[in-house]
């Protein structure tokens, strides 16, 4: 039983682990910067800003995306779009590897945790 809460905890921890390094992938340390920029300043800037939003993998550019694709300025609302694709793809991609993760943990946690299948008895193991 030892050997199997080592185990369990073993495998806990490199769950949790995983589950960090997809969120650090997810929030670049520039995302508030980006944000900000993607709404006021300088169209040169505007449309870096849009762009590494659409690179950055993490769900709060969204929100900055969307409300690009409304702005008066065609290329502004263009880069809002493409960014807005590649964002979708960066995060169905990383969410799709962290679920396929998962799931190869469970399974892994799963024989681990259920109980031991029936043997078959031979006649000469029943006492009569």
């Amino acid at each position: 039983m030892a050997g199997f809460r080592l185990t369990l905890g073993f495998i806990t921890l490199l769950l949790l682990t995983g589950l960090q390094m997809g969120a650090a992938h997810a929030a670049p340390p520039d995302i508030d910067r980006w944000i900000r920029e993607a709404a006021a300043g300088p169209e040169p800037i505007r449309l870096h800003a849009l762009a590494a939003l659409g690179h950055s993998g993490d769900p709060r550019a969204v929100a900055p995306l969307l409300a690009a694709v409304q702005d008066s300025n065609p290329m502004i609302r263009e880069r809002a779009l493409q960014a807005l694709r590649m964002l979708t793809q960066t995060l169905g991609e990383l969410y799709h590897s962290v679920v396929q993760w998962i799931e190869a943990w469970l399974i892994t946690l799963e024989a681990y945790t259920s109980p031991p299948l029936p043997t078959e008895r031979t006649r000469h193991e029943y006492r009569l």
